[in-house]
């Protein structure tokens, strides 16, 4: 059996942010289906729009300017990343 390749705090810092990227990619070709998932507290429509790697985790609350926001947390090893994106209520 090959061993498992260790990874390097480094590494956990380039996947974090790549997920990043990938993340906001695939945001802004989904816009009004990622809105609406939001709005709704979708977080199954969330995680599908977002794409691969998986979300560690995924809450939603409302700003106290009326926006409904999306938490996302996400994490390779020793590093973790969050991303918080509200968007307007309608």
């Amino acid at each position: 059996m090959p061993k498992k390749p260790r990874v390097k705090q480094g590494d956990d810092l380039m996947i974090v942010a790549d997920a990043y990227t990938l993340y906001s990619q695939n945001i802004s070709l989904n816009t009004d289906a990622f809105r609406a998932a939001v709005r709704t507290r979708n977080a199954q429509a969330v995680r599908n729009i977002l794409g691969l790697p998986r979300p560690s985790s995924i809450s939603f609350f409302t700003a106290q300017d009326g926006r409904r926001c999306v938490n996302i947390v996400f994490s390779s090893g020793t590093t973790s990343g969050r991303l918080t994106i509200c968007v307007p209520r309608q």
